[in-house]
């Protein structure tokens, strides 16, 4: 017979069972309810510095079924800016132009199949910076690395006149993107100067009423107009130089800017060599007319042998693939090239393009 005592105990021990099994499962909730806090916390976290597609953007297949193509944004940059002068007034006006250029790129380069070297990533992220920094004038494009499970990304960089001078090299750096193999180290070309160079005449070719980089005038007639205004700049300065009566500080500043400018006539330019190197400092004089020479030197090499036979050179791993073009090389490639310079009908003389160019600001706003 169970008397009143084991009752009353048993009663004690089934309400302390009870209260355990509550408190344990009200631990066990504000433990989920602490992790997906942190979880929104991290996501939330992320999602402010980088935001992705599936939250303020699109995806497209566009490229092939089997490849996507995703955007990313270090800013939301559609609001930061005034977009009265912007190259795209939207993102997705952004978006489109990207996916589009790639399209055209591949199609004119003969690489529609550029991605299948990622082997197992179907996805490719394109992340957009803009900075503020005057030496950020022009582009940059990072090589594609892992990201997520079957995924890449890549980096475009741009100054802010893709929102505040309506111009922006968006062909030229995804000319780069397209252009990168694994095969070649993560390059584009083994010469800097064919990646820069290309890159320069897909710009013009697809996109020169945003570029801006020369307006879309003859790159021939361009390169030959600015060679000879630097010569003359050159000879004027050393002239001036000469005859007035400044310090000797004065003196030997302005002899020296002579000096670099005159350089400019004499200068090769290292067109077309095996170099992973700029061989000068950007935004120089001579890093300018390097970027010249090198447009005009794969323009030449198009016009000559063709596309095909140019991005042949450029999948090249070294000087040695000129030999299949000139027998003599590099060297017959470029005496050939300056050939055409010293004979070309230029219709345009340097102060008839900076006319142009101020015509240009003018129908763009700035």
């Amino acid at each position: 017979m169970i008397s009143m005592k084991q009752l009353k105990d048993g009663n004690n021990k089934f309400k302390i069972s009870k209260i355990k099994k509550i408190g344990g499962i009200l631990i066990f909730a504000i433990a989920m309810l602490v992790l997906v806090a942190t979880g929104y916390i991290i996501k939330k976290s992320k999602s402010d510095t980088l935001k992705l597609v599936t939250e303020i953007s699109t995806e497209s297949n566009n490229i092939n079924s089997e490849f996507t193509i995703k955007f990313m944004y270090a800013d939301d940059y559609w609001e930061k800016y005034d977009l009265t002068n912007a190259v795209y007034k939207s993102q997705s006006e952004y978006e489109k132009a990207v996916l589009n250029y790639i399209e055209q790129i591949t199609t004119l380069l003969g690489k529609k199949d550029w991605y299948k070297q990622y082997e197992g990533r179907n996805t490719l992220y394109i992340k957009l910076e803009i900075s503020d920094s005057a030496s950020s004038e022009y582009g940059v494009t990072s090589y594609p690395t892992d990201y997520s499970p079957g995924s890449i990304i890549a980096t475009i960089k741009f100054g802010n006149s893709m929102f505040k001078n309506n111009t922006v090299v968006l062909a030229h750096e995804l000319t780069h993107l397209v252009s990168y193999s694994k095969l070649l180290n993560n390059k584009p070309s083994f010469s800097i100067s064919l990646a820069e160079g290309l890159a320069d005449y897909v710009q013009r070719y697809l996109a020169s009423d945003v570029g801006g980089y020369i307006y879309n005038i003859d790159i021939h007639n361009y390169l030959i107009a600015f060679k000879n205004y630097s010569i003359a700049s050159a000879s004027s300065s050393a002239s001036a130089s000469s005859s007035a009566s400044a310090s000797s500080n004065a003196s030997a500043s302005s002899s020296a800017s002579a000096s670099s400018s005159a350089s400019v006539s004499t200068t090769a330019g290292n067109v077309g060599i095996a170099s992973d190197n700029y061989p000068y400092e950007n935004g120089t004089i001579m890093s300018y007319y390097w970027y010249l020479r090198s447009n005009s030197f794969v323009s030449y090499l198009i016009q000559t042998y063709g596309i095909e036979n140019v991005m042949t050179m450029v999948s090249g791993t070294d000087e040695n693939i000129y030999y299949l073009f000139n027998e003599n090389g590099l060297n017959g490639l470029v005496s050939n090239w300056n050939q055409l310079l010293k004979n070309y009908d230029c219709k345009m003389t340097w102060n008839e393009i900076m006319d142009g160019k101020a015509e240009w600001d003018i129908k763009h706003g700035y």
